[in-house]
């Protein structure tokens, strides 16, 4: 398997077919080898049923369950440490970039041998508030942490397999894209943009809440700056070399 790609789903009936099912076709004609891992992120409605009618139709496709959701980040993790792939990799289930972009991405990282590639969104026609939202994501953690990525939850994000376990991603919600960036500068390793237009969901809504994230960011900015966690990997990684 060449590519995986995990897109976790948490309500996301309305929406779903309208990603997979594009989405699949359009990796299918450009004949690339993948793997899609759909999660079911504690989905109470039917997102786990449609799941398994995409299970059944491709083989390509597999289907993981967290019994509990614990957030999005949480869904990438397990989705992640389940796949094949030799290269790595997760969106969102909302349909906001377009298989073309995905594939886009793709070709990228296969060609150029990258290590990590991610899009920037140079135009974005979503929600008021996801824009604030990764507004501040975008000014405060480059300035805390000295990072000169742009778009920090541009996703999908792809990188190579054998950093998934030097990674050792812990961030169990929207945080988990701040904490791959933050350690990928810590591997002193270069990141790759594309950009990309951002369209409108296709279907559903955001579970996102702007107070909420606001409070997730600070408490993990806050527990990411005092080091205590960024020490203890950086302790694990240098004892496995």
């Amino acid at each position: 398997m060449l590519v995986s790609l995990v897109i976790p789903f948490y309500n996301e009936e309305q929406c779903l077919n309208k990603v997979v099912d594009p989405l699949v076709e359009t990796l299918e004609t450009n004949q690339i080898d993948y793997e899609l891992a759909l999660v079911d992120n504690g989905s109470w409605d039917n997102t786990g049923k449609l799941i398994d009618q995409k299970v059944s139709q491709n083989p390509r496709i597999k289907k993981i369950r967290v019994e509990v959701n614990q957030g999005y980040g949480w869904g990438i993790l397990t989705g992640l440490r389940k796949c094949q792939g030799a290269y790595l990799g997760y969106l969102c289930g909302d349909g906001q970039i377009k298989p073309d972009d995905v594939v886009k991405t793709i070709r990228h990282i296969l060609k150029n041998d990258s290590d990590f590639v991610k899009v920037r969104r140079v135009k974005r026609m979503d929600h008021v508030v996801r824009r604030w939202v990764s507004k501040l994501y975008d000014l405060t953690v480059p300035l805390i942490f000295s990072l000169k990525v742009r778009d920090l939850n541009g996703t999908p994000k792809i990188f190579k397999r054998q950093y998934l376990d030097m990674l050792d991603l812990q961030s169990k919600d929207w945080f988990l894209d701040a904490e791959l960036l933050i350690k990928w500068k810590r591997l002193k390793l270069e990141i790759d943009e594309i950009p990309v237009v951002f369209y409108p969901r296709l279907g559903g809504s955001s579970h996102l809440s702007l107070l909420r994230a606001i409070w997730q960011f600070a408490k993990n900015a806050y527990r990411f700056r005092t080091n205590k966690e960024l020490v203890e990997w950086e302790k694990k990684r240098v004892s496995r070399n």
